[in-house]
């Protein structure tokens, strides 16, 4: 399980210094190559491959490419990127993803359950300012959908 938020700055090269507590989290065999993706809401999906593999479990197949399926794979897997991890825990982020994600310079990482993501620092806090200023109702509104949640 991954978490927390942390600020960092791609190098000239795009490069992003993965941050020491996820490489710690992450299996010693996983640590070499992850999957980078177009996420949601602006930001970028960073895989192991092991998490990569229930993704793949998770989004239903379209037998025939059509409708939202279709649509939904071609957008995620077109954008896959399977990224090197160098000794020094480095991996260089795609142009184009770069640009999905409004990313110049400064990147926040930020840790969920299931992936890491990656934002625009400007667009993070744009994102989560609002999120935060609710907390406390969308935690009760969380438990309303989860009754079993305390």
């Amino acid at each position: 399980m991954f978490a927390g938020e942390s600020d960092h700055t791609l190098d000239a090269k795009h490069r992003l210094a993965v941050p020491r507590r996820v490489l710690d989290a992450v299996a010693p065999d996983e640590r070499t190559e992850m999957a980078l993706a177009r996420g949601t809401q602006g930001c970028l999906f960073l895989y192991t491959r092991s998490l990569y593999r229930l993704v793949e479990q998770g989004i239903t197949p379209s037998l025939l490419g059509t409708g939202d399926e279709g649509r939904l794979e071609r957008a995620f897997y077109s954008s896959v990127h399977w990224a090197s991890v160098d000794k020094t825990g480095r991996l260089t982020i795609p142009g184009r993803l770069l640009e999905h994600a409004g990313i110049d310079r400064e990147v926040t990482v930020v840790g969920l359950p299931n992936r890491i993501e990656l934002w625009s620092t400007d667009a993070w806090r744009a994102y989560i300012t609002p999120a935060l200023e609710d907390y406390d109702e969308l935690a009760r509104r969380m438990r309303a959908v989860r009754p079993d949640a305390e």
